[in-house]
């Protein structure tokens, strides 16, 4: 289920489960969540899972994150899954996103502004 900071159920969030079965790369799947915060992913392999909840149509500012509140997959709690078992209970709480602004301009402070200019953050 998708909430968010004040435990409204979230509409229009992917949880993407995605993982490994022993040195294989596995993805699982991806759900979006329904108007209630609920999703399914159905019919995945069994295999060892990180779950990475976005947005995916929700215009709120939700920045993504990892099951069990984390920022990056590397600390993120993993879930075993075995054939035939449901993993119950995988929710979060979508942290409220941050925003960068500014202008491009051309060839110094004063320059013209640029349009259809795309802008990349990394972290």
């Amino acid at each position: 289920m998708g909430l968010d900071q004040l435990g409204q159920p979230l509409a229009k969030i992917c949880a993407e489960a995605v993982g490994r079965s022993g040195r294989r790369f596995v993805f699982g799947g991806f759900a979006r969540t329904a108007a209630n915060g609920q999703y399914v992913i159905h019919a995945i392999i069994p295999a060892t899972y990180k779950v990475l909840f976005s947005r995916c149509g929700n215009r709120g500012n939700y920045a993504p994150v990892w099951w069990r509140h984390s920022a990056t997959q590397a600390r993120a709690t993993k879930i075993v899954i075995k054939s035939g078992e449901v993993a119950a209970h995988i929710d979060t709480v979508m942290p409220r996103g941050g925003a960068i602004t500014g202008t491009v301009r051309a060839v110094g402070p004063h320059g013209k502004r640029l349009r259809r200019i795309c802008v990349y953050a990394e972290g």
